[in-house]
């Protein structure tokens, strides 16, 4: 009875408090489904990088100018590419091309014992 005669009274108020409720988890629905599409796509990056390249290996990580978030990855054939959420295909892939050269340099003796300190 005293239910009953509550909700009869409050009918409005109740109205209101369900309805702010059921924003708000509406709100927090929306939040969390996009935390967890952001966090796919992240690791979906390194899912595609051994997809794409078996032998590869993840060198690095570090941020662009735009404070993205890039996966340095070097291939078997000394490639090296940069993988991130704007980067997400093959013919979208910034490459960086280098070359290692080995270069045999002999310092004299005589100058290395003039900088060392005992």
């Amino acid at each position: 009875m005293k239910k009953s005669l509550c909700k009869k009274i409050f009918e409005k108020e109740l109205k209101e408090e369900q309805q702010i409720l059921e924003n708000d988890y509406l709100n927090k629905k929306k939040r969390l489904q996009y935390e967890m599409k952001k966090i796919e796509k992240k690791y979906g990056i390194i899912k595609q990088i051994f997809y794409l390249f078996p032998n590869s290996e993840i060198i690095g990580i570090d941020c662009n100018k735009n404070n993205d978030e890039l996966l340095i990855v070097i291939n078997s054939n000394d490639t090296i590419y940069l993988f991130g959420e704007h980067y997400q295909c093959l013919t979208n892939l910034p490459r960086i091309f280098l070359k290692f050269v080995k270069q045999k340099k002999e310092i004299p003796q005589k100058n290395i014992s003039k900088f060392m300190i005992f």
